[in-house]
């Protein structure tokens, strides 16, 4: 059973004791996935369909298991270390149990100079003007890798696996410095890597029932026409013409790039592919924050060739025609990413985009 904790003013030391605490809590959970021989921490399921426990070796998926502390004074610290944790996990993907081992250590130091009588306001003043020096010294201490061999080395350094290593390097290698690589399960008894032409964006279909029959969730189409906007179709009637424009130019592979499709706008996608001449796929455009859509959608229309149709340009998809279309030798999607080859941009102004 569940205590409930009375309301109540706490006042120091109490305050920084009971958050120090809560910090230690989630900073203990973590640390010991710190490299770089890395452990394990080992949690409960939260959901009791799968009695089996996790086995998490990544500081920002075991910061998103713990959701509450048993003392909410204790909580308020645990908390901001998570936010923490989990920000940096999905702003960079690594050294989220470094950055948490540092926030510790920071705090504790903090609080003692505080408890002697120091001021908060300085420290914190201290603490930014010391940040800019932190990061040129760590930027100077930057060793680039290059060739295949010394991408395997460090790849070797982090799953200490060969295998895994040599395909890691290869592919690093292959792909650049601006490539995208995705590691997957996969159901086979030996290591598999795939390299996909192209550009590629991690936003998938809007639905499953857009993909045809037994085709593994996979959308393929060779020379689409590519429509990109950053509506949000509510009304299914407002996709007609669309659909229209496309028809009339005799695209028999047609692909949307929205912003957000309702149920009902998708459920007149899934009723035109039953049509045999005339397919549509559907997908997101990527990137949630507004600032990183718009560039999204920029890169996409210079990639396809497509006009882009934007809200805040006052655009309606009522004067759509097939000028607006945009072409792709080849596209794929899944629920997860799709991805565009030989897309019909302007060579010269993609490659001073690029640029």
């Amino acid at each position: 059973m569940k205590v409930k904790q009375k309301p109540g003013v706490v006042f120091e030391p109490h305050v920084h004791q009971s958050i120090q605490r809560g910090i230690q809590v989630m900073v203990n959970a973590v640390r010991p996935t710190l490299g770089p021989v890395t452990g394990a921490v080992v949690i409960d399921q939260l959901h009791k369909s799968r009695p089996e426990p996790e086995y998490l070796t990544d500081a920002g998926t075991i910061a998103r298991r713990i959701i509450e502390l048993p003392n909410r004074d204790e909580d308020m610290g645990a908390m901001i270390v998570r936010s923490m944790i989990t920000e940096q996990h999905e702003l960079v993907g690594d050294g989220s149990a470094t950055a948490a081992v540092l926030f510790e250590a920071i705090f504790n130091s903090g609080l003692r100079y505080i408890t002697s009588g120091g001021n908060a306001m300085q420290l914190r003043g201290h603490l930014e003007r010391a940040i800019p020096r932190l990061i040129e010294q760590l930027d100077s201490l930057i060793l680039p890798l290059e060739g295949q061999h010394a991408l395997t080395r460090m790849a070797f350094s982090l799953c200490h696996d060969q295998g895994i290593a040599e395909q890691l390097g290869e592919a690093f290698d292959v792909v650049g410095d601006y490539g995208r690589i995705e590691v997957r399960e996969d159901y086979g008894r030996i290591l598999r890597k795939e390299f996909v032409e192209g550009s590629y964006f991690h936003a998938g279909l809007f639905s499953r029932l857009l993909t045809p029959d037994g085709s593994a969730g996979v959308v393929t189409f060779e020379d689409a026409a590519v429509f990109a906007c950053d509506f949000e179709v509510e009304n299914y009637r407002d996709l007609i013409p669309v659909l229209q424009a496309a028809n009339a130019a005799g695209v028999k592979r047609f692909v949307i790039i929205a912003r957000k499709l309702s149920e009902q706008a998708i459920s007149l996608l899934v009723a035109n592919n039953k049509l045999d001449k005339f397919k549509v796929a559907a997908v997101k455009l990527p990137d949630p924050n507004p600032e990183d859509r718009a560039l999204a959608l920029d890169d996409l229309c210079l990639l396809t060739g497509a006009t882009p149709f934007m809200v805040a340009a006052g655009d309606t998809l009522e004067r759509i025609n097939a000028s607006h279309f945009g072409r792709v030798r080849r596209f794929w999607a899944d629920s997860n990413a799709f991805s565009l080859v030989g897309g019909g941009g302007d060579p010269q102004r993609l490659g001073a985009h690029i640029r």
